[in-house]
């Protein structure tokens, strides 16, 4: 991939008129289903799902089945060109590892008796399929200028017991040690930590090394390996042992983040949302509302999440895929969202969590478990008494994200944790912005909502009813609300104020009520919905 980037850099390069060429960006799987000729080289790229180099969510295999699928179909809906398309599938050892190998050999039969999906492929090794395929010429580029760092695909020996340690895996992962017990050590105990490279303890050994790298610097050498190789070494174990804790947290130490993560919030902001990055308990949150360079957009995720807990950054980045991939599949299940909170939506999949937890329940709302993985259903822990959000897999987080969106099995919650859901993704009920238009209207001087006050005027004479810059106004409002039930609560707040309205004035004209009544009437409303969360219940 780094190949086709480096040639494709010189397309519409003049030095005269100072342009810098095409940006570096990754190739789509339409580009990558082509095949190229550079100075009379034959160079077949494979898509980005099979790159583990720069994110984990493909070590995770019900994601790499999906993803197959998903840009298969993607393909043979919009390819236009002459030839058909050649898709590369890597497969490397951890893929058909465990209890994935059943479905990874279904995916191969597919492929083999000539569809999937409804789509007719042909399998066949490259020199079958050259006669037929798509060739692109490169013939803008110059070959003085260019020099290719080409890495070749290697047997590793890391991975000799691969299998047996998958089958251990629980064993393995000492998800008991924690960073503030290493972080005493000393400079020689870490280095000797470091040195002996004990993957029994993979916690202890990453921990090492980041602090040893705090103190010191990442080209620090350890036995010939900087720490940066080293941590990076720790990162491919974890994806290939799939301790999906541990590689979000070395991910997020090594500040991975996925190349498809700029036009998943473009595809989310042309539908009219916005993004918010950041924590609740963090110093900082960042509203994305018009499209963000990635370099940007990495640089702003890493700098809303704490320092202290580098998982959140990489969880983050797995929220704005799966969001946006449903909203691209099933977009009305966004209906009544007007901002995506992704510290929120973190918390709300935490809810979930404790409340199988505490219910002792077998599943999650919408989440079939205790079934043999599937691309559906997948890497649920058993333990739920031990485990957090940042253990559960790729594919689990995006089913469980589409539970939370549809709603589904809701009705097995009780009111409070409905209301806390609700408010966490931020949904509005149909109409709501209209009622907070309508109470604008009859309130002479304002209103006043979680200490943050709406004029009447200008607001009514510089926006419209109906238009998105009212809605982000009041949305920017509630957004100061720091717990997710009295934001809910609140929302409810408007259809009572209009019924009331409504039944004092039946004749639809303006109410006379003084306004000191009105805005008085506000503030016990406000009061009271704080008032009935002392304690965290509602009475």
């Amino acid at each position: 991939m780094d190949y086709g980037n480096t040639v494709f850099e010189c397309l519409g390069r003049d030095k005269k008129l100072n342009l810098s060429g095409r940006p570096q960006r990754p190739f789509g799987p339409l580009s990558t289903s082509k095949v190229f000729r550079v100075f009379g080289d034959t160079v077949l790229c494979y898509p980005l799902l099979f790159e583990v180099k720069d994110f984990y969510v493909s070590s995770d295999p019900a994601v790499l089945i999906d993803d197959i699928k998903r840009d298969i179909e993607f393909v043979a809906r919009r390819w236009k060109l002459a030839g058909r398309p050649t898709m590369c599938v890597v497969l490397r050892e951890e893929n058909v590892a465990g209890e994935y190998f059943d479905h990874i050999l279904d995916l191969l039969v597919q492929l083999k008796n000539g569809h999937i999906n409804g789509v007719r492929v042909r399998l066949g090794r490259v020199h079958q399929l050259l006669n037929s395929c798509c060739i692109e010429h490169i013939d803008f580029a110059n070959s003085d200028d260019l020099e290719f760092d080409i890495d070749i695909f290697e047997e590793s020996h890391d991975n000799a017991a691969l299998f047996s340690q998958l089958s251990l895996k629980e064993g393995i992962d000492d998800e008991l040690t924690h960073e503030k017990d290493v972080t005493p050590k000393t400079d020689h105990e870490l280095y000797q930590i470091i040195e002996k490279d004990d993957m029994e303890r993979p916690r202890l050994l990453a921990f090492s090394i980041w602090i040893l790298w705090s103190r010191c610097n990442p080209d620090l050498l350890v036995h010939n390996f900087t720490l940066r190789e080293r941590l990076e070494k720790v990162y491919r174990r974890a994806c290939q042992l799939r301790l999906w804790w541990l590689v979000r947290y070395c991910a997020g130490r090594l500040h991975k983040s996925m190349n498809s993560l700029a036009p998943a919030i473009t595809n989310m902001l042309v539908r009219g949302k916005q993004i918010t990055l950041g924590v609740r308990s963090g110093a900082r949150e960042e509203n994305i509302v018009r499209p963000i360079a990635p370099n940007d957009l990495n640089r702003l995720l890493f700098e809303c999440c704490p320092a202290d807990e580098p998982q959140s950054a990489v969880f983050h980045q797995e929220l704005i895929i799966a969001c946006s991939d449903l909203m691209s599949h099933n977009p009305q299940v966004f209906e009544g969202v007007l901002t995506i909170r992704l510290s929120w939506i973190s918390d709300a999949i935490s809810m979930l969590l404790n409340y199988v937890r505490a219910t002792g329940a077998l599943k999650i709302p919408g989440i079939v478990m205790g079934t043999p993985p599937t691309p559906g259903t997948t890497g649920i822990p058993t333990e739920f008494k031990k485990s957090c959000i940042y253990d559960l897999s790729p594919t689990v987080v995006k089913d469980v994200v589409t539970a939370l969106m549809t709603r589904t099995n809701w009705h097995l919650l009780s009111p409070l944790q409905t209301r806390r859901l609700n408010g966490a993704l931020n949904r509005m009920p149909v109409n709501f912005y209209d009622r907070v238009w309508t109470i604008l209207e009859r309130s002479k001087h304002g209103i006043i909502i979680a200490d943050q006050f709406l004029p009447q005027q200008p607001t009514l004479s510089d926006m419209t009813r109906y238009e998105l810059t009212f809605s982000y106004k009041f949305e920017e409002m509630l957004s100061r609300i720091s717990h997710p039930e009295y934001r809910q609560l609140l929302v409810e707040v408007p259809t009572d104020v209009i019924t009331i309205l409504m039944e004092q004035q039946k004749d639809d004209r303006k109410l006379n009520v003084p306004f000191a009544k009105k805005e008085s009437a506000l503030h016990e409303t406000y009061y009271f919905v704080d008032f009935i969360f002392v304690g965290r219940q509602i009475i």
